[in-house]
């Protein structure tokens, strides 16, 4: 029977460590490997530079800018909304101009609310809709309303698609150094 080198304590002969003191046993040795170490290649998360090459490890690939968060509502903002939402609720209750005065406050929140995100095509959008409604009600000329409705909306979408840096038309991102990404 082995004893510790510390405490004096006695092991059995299995023991990697002290029982009493914790330190290592001289039988206690470091695992050895039973087969060959395999290295497994990693990529950039940035560029795709496989990270196994020589000289991969001190690469430097750019740092694209990140676009800004978008903005957000805050509490205040969301009840000065709604506090909107109500007056102009109380407003149709008194008039009594319910259809289509209803589309036109509804129109109003919804625009509010959509431009406080910065999401201008879909303020566009609710805008068209809701106010047009409104308007096509107070003429009644459904079928040529909902028309030039559905016209201005294509004409949005036709606006905001002509907007698009050309490199994003076809879908594919561009590398740091300037060259059109592989599709996956």
């Amino acid at each position: 029977m082995d004893r510790c080198g510390d405490c004096g304590v006695a092991l059995p002969p299995e023991a990697r460590f002290c029982i009493e003191c914790g330190r290592a046993s001289r039988m206690a040795a470091p695992p050895v490997a039973t087969a060959a170490t395999i290295r497994i290649a990693a990529p950039c998360p940035r560029c795709g530079v496989m990270l196994d090459e020589p000289g991969a490890r001190d690469h430097a690939c750019a740092i694209e800018p990140r676009a800004p968060e978008p903005p957000r509502l805050t509490i205040a903002g969301d009840r000065l909304m709604v506090a909107g939402l109500l007056v102009g609720l109380a407003v149709l209750a008194f008039t009594r101009f319910w259809w289509p005065g209803i589309m036109f406050v509804v129109g109003a929140f919804v625009v509010a609310r959509t431009a406080a995100l910065g999401r201008w095509k879909a303020t566009a959008i609710a805008g068209i809709w809701t106010v047009g409604i409104g308007v096509v009600a107070l003429t009644k000329l459904w079928v040529p309303g909902v028309l030039l409705l559905a016209a201005a909306t294509l004409l949005v979408g036709a606006v905001q698609g002509a907007r698009k840096p050309a490199d994003a038309q076809d879908g594919r991102r561009r590398t740091p150094n300037g060259k059109k990404a592989r599709r996956r």
